[in-house]
């Protein structure tokens, strides 16, 4: 078992990019500042935003979609995410839904920036 599981997540994100290729110089996905994705100007069907979120890595500042044979770059307005609900469980961990239909726990929240919408 490692002892540090941050280092141990970084390992795995870089042996997970070593083989990828970038597919592109130029983004080919967009998230705008309400958390709509679009793929070559086009809006995402939510079940595929779902599907995207769960490759989706920030490395050095810049966001990618990764998969083990190739990595293409997302540019993104404000936030990838977009948190329109939450419950505190039990357990203290935070259950976060988005407004792409992802849901998530949360055991760390400290890491979260929390704006109000006007």
């Amino acid at each position: 078992m490692t002892e540090n599981p941050s280092q141990d997540a970084q390992t795995q994100l870089h042996s997970l990019t070593q083989g990828a290729e970038l597919c592109s110089d130029k983004p080919l996905f967009f998230i705008d500042a309400k958390g709509e994705w679009l793929y070559r100007q086009g809006r995402l069907p939510e079940k595929f935003c779902r599907l995207f979120c769960s490759i989706l890595h920030c490395i050095d500042g810049q966001y990618y979609l990764i998969t083990p044979v190739e990595k293409c770059l997302v540019e993104v307005s404000d936030s990838p995410l977009l948190v329109v609900d939450y419950e505190l469980l039990e357990s203290g961990e935070l259950s976060l839904s988005t407004s792409i239909g992802a849901d998530f726990n949360a055991a760390d929240f400290t890491c979260f920036q929390i704006e109000e919408q006007a």
